[in-house]
């Protein structure tokens, strides 16, 4: 197939902009043909104001979209993030011409900030109402501006029906499909397509090491902070706690690390160091506070044979067909004790290692994320034909 994969790449590089270039080069591989529309969110002020009141609808980044698709005739247009360069505006405008598929990698129908978390804790005030809750609380950026313009664009689409004008939207859990069908999108178009990863670079272990890695962006939604006081109060006998990664919330972490030997706090190390790392960690843990998407931290450590500990939380999905001992309800206070069991338990930890890999093989492997992309897409032309 000619697929057109359009997307909107955030300042600062995340999980879906990765999530996008896997996608694309995975369908390269299996000889699809793949042509890239991509649009930036400015940084400087003096062009990111009115690219943002823009983002309503912008019919601009619209109409070159559909000039794009009129150029070269893709069988299936793949639309990933529209904020806020891009905006849903793009959704109706390529679904005239052609099958689309649309990705919700994040819960921006139904929330402000698209995380749904505020103020330390997950916030559900706007589900299934309006946003304006978010514009008082200024939940975009911080700023009452900025996230009336945000709650402006959201109502748009929602009035316009925009993620409906999809053929098929992609959830990548049934809780953000039931998020999405809360927030108005038909129940029908939606398909739940997880996360993929590539076979694991590195040598694997054998057995349990010593070292427990908590791997992802210094901020307070990932946990980190907790897990390090947790880890405080009743560290495991002869383990040490690695936290990896850069973020706002580094030098917070570095601080509450500070005096304890078995906490190192490393910020962000090559990932050469973090995949060998991983082959001989005795065990990663995920203390996400938000709902999270599906980590691909997460899908790493189980297509390395690596034991995964986490909280409670909708992304971590995965690890139920591994164990649900694995998924931990307030993993860094109530729940910790029952996690530092799991830690200290190599036999556990051994199976867990087993099961993940082949949980990984058979849901969330390079071949299955063809498999899953394919089929969508398949569905998504099928619809079409049929002016669904």
């Amino acid at each position: 197939m000619r697929v057109l994969l359009a997307h909107t790449e955030y300042r600062e590089r995340g999980g879906e902009d990765t999530v996008v270039a896997a996608d694309e080069a995975l369908l390269r591989s299996a000889g699809h043909e793949v042509i890239r529309f991509t649009r930036t969110n400015p940084t400087a002020a003096s062009e990111a104001v009115p690219t943002l009141l823009r983002s309503v609808w912008n019919r601009r980044a619209a109409d070159d979209l559909v000039r794009e698709i009129e150029r070269t005739q893709p069988d299936v247009v793949h639309i990933h993030n529209t904020w806020f360069a891009l905006s849903a505006a793009a959704i109706p405008a390529a679904a005239a011409t052609s099958p689309v598929v649309v990705t919700a990698h994040n819960y921006r129908t139904a929330c402000l900030n698209s995380y749904h978390f505020r103020d330390g804790s997950i916030c559900d005030d706007c589900v299934g109402r309006s946003t304006m809750r978010g514009v008082v609380r200024g939940c975009y950026r911080g700023s009452v501006g900025q996230s009336a313009v945000a709650h402006v664009a959201l109502s748009t689409s929602r009035r316009r029906g925009a993620w409906n004008r999809a053929h098929v939207v992609l959830a990548l859990t049934e809780f953000s499909a039931e998020r999405l069908a809360i927030a108005g999108v038909d129940r029908p178009r939606i398909t739940v397509r997880p996360n993929w990863v590539g076979e694991f670079n590195g040598a694997l272990s054998t057995s349990p090491g010593t070292e427990v890695l908590a791997i992802g962006r210094a901020t307070e939604e990932k946990g980190f902070a907790g897990l390090i006081g947790a880890w405080r109060r009743a560290t495991p006998e002869g383990l040490t706690l690695s936290v990896v990664g850069d973020g706002p919330a580094l030098d917070e972490l570095t601080a509450l690390a500070r005096g304890e030997p078995s906490i190192s706090v490393l910020g962000r190390i090559p990932r050469d160091e973090v995949l060998s790392r991983m082959a001989s960690a005795r065990a990663l843990i995920v203390p996400s506070k938000w709902y999270e998407g599906m980590p691909m931290v997460m899908l790493e450590a189980m297509s390395a044979g690596l034991p995964v500990i986490a909280e409670d939380q909708p992304g971590m999905a995965p690890l139920r067909a591994v164990g649900d001992d694995l998924i931990v309800q307030d993993l860094t206070g109530a729940g910790w004790t029952a996690a530092s069991e799991l830690l200290m338990s190599s036999g556990r930890l051994e199976l867990a290692g087993e099961t993940a890999r082949s949980v990984w093989r058979d849901e969330h492997s390079p071949e299955a994320g063809l498999r899953t992309l394919t089929q969508a897409y398949e569905d998504a032309r099928f619809r079409f034909e049929r002016g669904e």
